[in-house]
């Protein structure tokens, strides 16, 4: 008996320092069955000779590549027409005053194009963004975050380091201060101290890291969508805070995560057997499109997908894509039906046509 227990305390302790497995929302619901599964078959258009786009956006019907790395005074967006010849090149790498050094995220809001600069700590706009010559203007701020994501005329959406106890904070960047939040840490571990400390200081917070993953704004501004990289959640919110639905699955991953902490640093430690979840989202008015990966991180290219799992903004399951090249980022034209991408097989830029309310073509 004496053996038996101290067998049983021996697998505890053991479990504590590898770390614990948790939930991502305490509301998690299990994802529903889609009535839908197309096939989609991209075509070649032409040769993409960038790196492959971490985000893509679709304006005036102009696809904006936001490219993942760019050489020195290389331009970190390229504009191209739906046959994908380049129209212009915009956003110049660099320190100096018209130049982004790391264009960490982009998109529209209405007709300005937005870029986050994450090391200067700078928002930019362009106000003639498809045009010839793009007015910029900079707009700095104290955020040190991972994410960030334009909300309206004076607010963003964060993830990363600001020291709040939000999984994400709605930031007001023209006075510099977190006005209210979206999610918890009531899912965490107790061994995981939720710092409230508002220094400002570039040392990501391990609570959030976590739950570290894309996110999107609806066009409408009215509501928003998060997706995990090492689990399998999407949690839709309303931009007052209010949880919409948290939706698990397909995989029901669940990593081994262990935190660790220098003087310095504070970060999390993935397995090697730790999964990519959900690893990019794109969305409309009408629906979230969400790439899922799946793949182990010690795979080659583990952040491209070849599956996109749509959903409505109610969380509702819509539909499954599978997709007959790994991709990283893409858009959906809804008007068009036609959706954009580049090959993570053959780095060519590819369309594909298709209905959501039908059949692959």
């Amino acid at each position: 008996m004496l053996k038996l227990y101290l067998c049983i305390v021996v697998l505890f302790v053991s479990t504590s320092f590898q770390g614990q497995r948790i939930r991502v929302n305490e509301n998690e619901t299990p994802i529903k069955k889609f009535p839908k599964i197309l096939t989609v078959k991209f075509q070649t258009l032409r040769s993409y000779t960038h790196s492959e786009p971490k985000e893509m956006h679709l304006k005036d019907n102009l696809i904006i590549c936001h490219n993942s790395e760019t050489q020195e005074d290389g331009y970190w967006m390229n504009i191209l027409t739906t046959h994908g010849e380049l129209v212009d090149k915009k956003v110049k790498r660099g320190k100096g005053p018209d130049e982004i050094l790391l264009a960490g995220s982009s998109g529209f809001y209405n007709d300005m194009f937005w870029v986050f600069d994450r090391p200067l700590g700078r928002l930019w706009f362009m106000k003639n963004f498809l045009e010839g010559e793009s007015d910029l203007i900079a707009y700095s701020t104290d955020l040190k975050v991972l994410g960030v994501r334009y909300l309206n005329n004076s607010s963003l959406i964060t993830f990363g380091s600001t020291g709040s106890s939000n999984k994400y904070d709605i930031y007001d960047f023209k006075s510099n201060k977190v006005i209210r939040g979206a999610g918890n840490f009531n899912t965490l571990p107790k061994s995981v101290g939720v710092r409230n400390s508002q220094k400002e200081e570039w040392n990501p917070q391990p609570e959030k890291l976590y739950f570290e993953g894309d996110y999107k704004v609806k066009p409408d501004g009215t509501k928003f969508v998060a997706g995990c990289y090492f689990f399998d959640v999407l949690e839709i919110y309303q931009t007052d805070g209010k949880l919409i639905k948290a939706i698990r699955g397909p995989l029901h991953l669940n990593p081994n995560f262990k935190v660790f902490k220098t003087n310095e640093y504070a970060g999390v430690d993935r397995p090697p057997d730790t999964r990519v979840g959900y690893s990019y989202i794109s969305c409309s008015d009408k629906y979230i499109y969400a790439g899922f990966s799946g793949k182990p991180i010690m795979e080659d290219s583990p952040f491209h997908f070849k599956k996109i799992y749509v959903f409505d903004w109610e969380g509702e399951s819509i539909a499954i894509l599978n997709l007959n090249h790994p991709i990283m980022s893409f858009v959906y034209d809804e008007e068009e039906k036609s959706m954009y991408a580049v090959s993570g097989r053959s780095g060519d830029l590819i369309k594909a046509s298709f209905s959501i309310d039908g059949s692959a073509q």
